[in-house]
């Protein structure tokens, strides 16, 4: 028996996630997330997720050997994008178990996911950066955008996917849209490793090798 199977684009589509927070007053962050997944989703990606409010749980951001369920949300994807509130070390998400994925409950890359966008204040300060490399995203992850400071709400996922698209790094796409958006003084910082730092999205240009116990880490910084 010779069989035809169709072989259709979905197969070679490439994923991404969104959580976001449009509570008390952020409305803006509901339009950043929803435009950030319908730019990759005409770009040819597979949304994976899109939570809001209530619904978007830290247990989905956990690693699983710490009780979560990242692998079928934030790790199964290659790019997650958190549009919400953060603090130095955390990423303020909903219940059910708690409201803060940390360092210590993520292991980012393990499973799939390449880079974490958290348009989050005080995430990636002085305090926790050297954490966030090396306990959440060592083990496979390349790279995480977010801020040192606090930062305004803004459709940051909006212009951060048109840039992505057009083929800007995913430092350049960050700090590009930093710049269009933030107030003087703002504080946006990109964690990643030397072999990831010009990584583009898939399809875009590509990436460089997952992290491991051999990589180097650093990360830029932009100042608006």
């Amino acid at each position: 028996m010779i069989l035809f199977i169709m072989v259709t684009t979905d197969a070679l589509a490439y994923s991404f996630g969104v959580s976001y927070d449009s509570t008390g007053g952020l409305g803006i962050n509901y339009n950043s997330a929803t435009n950030f997944a319908n730019r990759m989703k005409a770009d040819g990606w597979s949304q994976k997720f899109l939570w809001g409010n209530g619904d978007a749980w830290e247990n989905d951001w956990k690693d699983a050997t710490k009780g979560g369920g990242d692998k079928t949300y934030a790790d199964a994807v290659d790019v997650a994008f958190w549009e919400g509130h953060g603090s130095p070390g955390c990423l303020c998400l909903f219940a059910p178990d708690d409201t803060c994925v940390s360092y210590d409950d993520a292991i980012w890359g393990d499973w799939n996911v390449e880079w974490i966008l958290a348009h989050s204040c005080s995430v990636l300060d002085d305090s926790h950066i050297a954490d966030w490399a090396f306990k959440a995203l060592a083990k496979g992850g390349h790279g995480m955008c977010s801020h040192k400071t606090t930062v305004n709400a803004c459709n940051a996922g909006d212009r951060m996917a048109q840039l992505l698209i057009s083929g800007y790094t995913f430092r350049d796409a960050w700090f590009t849209q930093h710049l269009e958006n933030q107030y003087s003084g703002c504080v946006a910082r990109v964690l990643c490793t030397t072999a990831t730092g010009n990584d583009k999205l898939w399809n875009h240009g590509g990436m460089g090798p997952d992290s491991g116990s051999g990589s180097v880490w650093g990360y830029y910084q932009c100042t608006k």
